[in-house]
């Protein structure tokens, strides 16, 4: 009896660790690229991919996020724009199954004057509208999971 009582709590522990997501890895980069701009200003733009929290289901999750930094032409980090999509996947379907926008602004002056997100299968989609007195900065970003589940820009 005694055995089976170990054997059985043992069971229980090992279950309840296996389901406990590993927060101690940080996100990985999964792409960066920079876009010129004729004014010579520029933007950075980054994925970052959040591990992966379903442990034993058949469709998976993941959580990616896209950001769009601004810079001036004097190479100042001036606003960003951020597109976090949410995606399902199991090897033969992919479907984002949701997307929010936020921001931030780093320099007095700067408003965003509207954002938007949607999905539509397995894309995420981000709109992002910035001004700055008689300057506008129009921003779209966009991520797309695959069913194997990588996620790439759009």
């Amino acid at each position: 009896m005694k055995s089976k009582l170990i054997t059985l709590l043992t069971v229980i522990t090992l279950l309840i660790v296996s389901t406990i997501p590993s927060f101690a890895a940080g996100p990985s980069r999964v792409e960066t690229r920079v876009e010129h701009y004729p004014d010579g200003s520029y933007a950075i733009i980054t994925i970052e991919e959040e591990p992966n929290i379903t442990t034993f289901a058949t469709a998976k999750s993941k959580t990616v996020q896209t950001t769009y930094e601004y810079h001036s032409v004097q190479g100042k980090h001036e606003w960003d724009f951020i597109l976090k999509g949410t995606f399902s996947y199991d090897q033969k379907t992919a479907k984002a199954t949701a997307a929010s926008t936020s921001y931030k602004i780093y320099v007095s002056g700067w408003k965003c004057a509207s954002k938007d997100s949607s999905t539509t299968g397995a894309t995420a989609k981000g709109k992002g509208t910035f001004k700055y007195l008689t300057l506008t900065k129009n921003v779209e970003l966009g991520l797309k999971c695959s069913p194997s589940g990588t996620v790439t820009a759009v």
